[in-house]
């Protein structure tokens, strides 16, 4: 597993990935994901949410979903599923994966 981090500014967009993308895809994906945090935290700032973010970012076109979790301390879990994946379903997936990150990381 190919492990890159690419950090700027207030957010840190985090990917891990076994050949769904290559290296430098990998990079382009955790920066998109790392802009739309950042626009996400201006546009929450904005209408007064709680710590100024959400904590569920999600994108949703006609055949795939992006689904980002903010984990706290910077970090970002974003997933992509199929349009059709039960939206429920994309929220346990990510819970139960950035639970296991965070014990990673303690």
């Amino acid at each position: 597993m190919d492990d890159r981090t690419l950090c700027e500014s207030s957010f840190c967009a985090r990917t891990a990935h076994k050949s769904a993308y290559a290296p430098a895809r990998a990079e382009a994906f955790a920066a998109l994901i790392d802009s739309a945090a950042k626009t996400s935290a201006h546009l929450a700032a904005f209408v007064g949410e709680a710590y100024g973010r959400f904590q569920h970012i999600q994108l949703e076109g006609e055949r795939f979903r992006v689904y980002t979790l903010d984990l706290g301390n910077r970090i970002l879990l974003a997933m992509v599923t199929r349009a059709d994946t039960p939206i429920g379903l994309a929220r346990l997936q990510a819970k139960a994966v950035g639970a296991e990150i965070l014990k990673m990381l303690r």
